[in-house]
């Protein structure tokens, strides 16, 4: 996103009130926030991979008021107005409280799943800038933790950011979580979104409860060295 385009939005965010993160003094609802993220695979497709048809796909994050829900672009369903999110790749997160639940399809845990989780971080700028896609950008990480390290944009305010994460500095511009990256590739304003419908479909569990039953499933897999990467609805097991 060139700088130019980049001013555009940030004067259409404050025109519209979507600044988000600060409060609106209309009495008008906000209008809901869309950015577009690539996500690719980090590790190459190999043959006689399950995972081999897997290719770089379009990734939206919504914000609406206090709500943020990510979800494939080809999973992403708007009926009058209202979205709902589904797929494996479905989050829905409260940015008051970084509360979230995501769904995961995997057939081969006995799913879907609900899972809830928090991924409220507090995150520290590193010294590391640099320009991406026009874009001045700083490094960050949550605060007493190793990951996820990923690159925020310095002036567009949005505290939401791919996979549920909340209370960023920033808009998120590059990141990767799991076997996957996510870069930012462009900001809609006002796309006729006005709410949520997040599905309830699922097994409900937590996130600590989901990882237990990765590890009983899939765990006599890993006995011969092999190693488990998981992220974004996808697990890949390597050897």
């Amino acid at each position: 996103m060139k700088r130019p385009l980049y001013l555009l939005v940030t004067l259409l965010l404050i025109a519209s009130g979507t600044l988000y993160g600060q409060k609106d003094s209309s009495a008008k609802a906000r209008g809901a926030l869309v950015l577009t993220y690539v996500k690719r695979p980090v590790l190459p497709p190999t043959e006689g991979d399950p995972t081999a048809e897997a290719a770089d796909e379009l990734y939206l994050l919504y914000i609406i008021g206090n709500q943020a829900a990510a979800t494939l672009q080809r999973d992403a369903v708007v009926r009058d107005s209202i979205l709902y999110p589904s797929g494996s790749d479905a989050c829905l997160t409260d940015l008051s409280t970084g509360s979230y639940m995501r769904r995961d399809e995997s057939t081969i845990l006995g799913g879907p799943y609900l899972i809830t989780g928090c991924r409220k971080y507090k995150w520290d700028l590193t010294d590391e800038t640099k320009v991406i896609g026009g874009m001045n950008c700083s490094k960050v990480r949550p605060t007493d933790r190793e990951k996820p390290v990923l690159w925020i944009a310095d002036d567009l305010p949005v505290s939401a950011g791919p996979v549920g994460l909340t209370g960023l500095p920033g808009a998120v511009v590059s990141m990767r979580w799991g076997d996957h990256t996510y870069s930012l590739r462009g900001v809609t304003t006002d796309p006729g979104i006005s709410g949520i419908a997040f599905t309830k479909e699922g097994k409900p569990c937590t996130e600590e409860q989901y990882e237990a039953i990765v590890d009983e499933i899939l765990g006599p897999l890993l006995e011969n060295g092999g190693s488990m990467e998981i992220g974004g609805g996808t697990i890949r097991i390597v050897q």
